[in-house]
């Protein structure tokens, strides 16, 4: 989709033609026979690794009273990191 990309890709390939056509369902069912395929003992495929990741950080924020029996306590505002950006789940 990118054609500075593209370019690139087909010089790197020695000018092999890039397919261009992607049906989003064909894929997500070739995904899943290739899952599949991996998973079953009659078959020998390449591994394959997939990692997703969080694309933003995951934050909280809430407030804490620092002495509820003081009259002039005002909350503090607290701010959480959960989770830092790029970080890896399953």
């Amino acid at each position: 989709r990118i054609p500075r990309v593209q370019n690139e890709l087909v010089k790197s390939l020695g000018g092999i033609e890039l397919g261009k056509r992607l049906n989003t369902d064909e894929a997500a069912a070739m995904g899943g026979v290739y899952q599949a395929a991996a998973l079953s003992k009659g078959y020998r495929v390449k591994k394959f690794i997939a990692k997703d990741a969080n694309q933003y950080p995951i934050n909280v924020q809430f407030e804490r009273h620092a002495d509820p029996t003081a009259e002039n306590s005002e909350p503090k505002l607290i701010d959480r990191t959960l989770f830092q950006r790029n970080n890896l789940y399953p």
